[in-house]
């Protein structure tokens, strides 16, 4: 009689202890966000334009994965700026073509860019796809 009280017992509490193991996709995007922060950057482009400065997701409902970079001089900020249309539709064409992205995209995220200047310290362009635009 013992034997079959302890069973279902300790099936349920098996079962509970596997789903409190998982990460939720919000927990997921985090974690990754935060490795990828803590491995990759800082990193510069190979033409030592742009530095790559972080990547983050909050665990807050906002769905915004965020990206943030720094301009490193100033002639290349000009000429960003001036071509700010077609450094968005670069930026969109390759979220829409990114493989990496997959899980991300599928889980309906946004993406922002944010560019800051090496000189001032300020936000000289910002980006945001929404899963309408990609």
């Amino acid at each position: 009689m013992k034997k079959s009280i302890l069973f279902p017992l300790f099936s349920a509490l098996f079962l509970v202890s596997l789903s409190s193991c998982q990460e939720s996709k919000s927990e997921r995007f985090e974690r990754e966000a935060k490795e990828f922060t803590k491995t990759k950057c800082p990193s510069v482009s190979a033409d030592g334009v742009i530095r790559t400065d972080s990547m983050v997701f909050h665990n807050d409902g906002s769905n915004d994965m965020i990206y943030y970079y720094t301009i490193l001089d100033e002639n290349s900020e000009a000429v960003l700026i001036r071509n700010m249309s077609s450094v968005e539709a670069e930026l969109r064409r390759g979220i829409i073509n990114s493989v990496d992205m997959r899980h991300q995209k599928e889980a309906h995220l946004n993406f922002i860019y944010i560019y800051r200047s090496s000189t001032s310290g300020k936000e000289v362009m910002k980006f945001k796809f929404t899963p309408q635009d990609y």
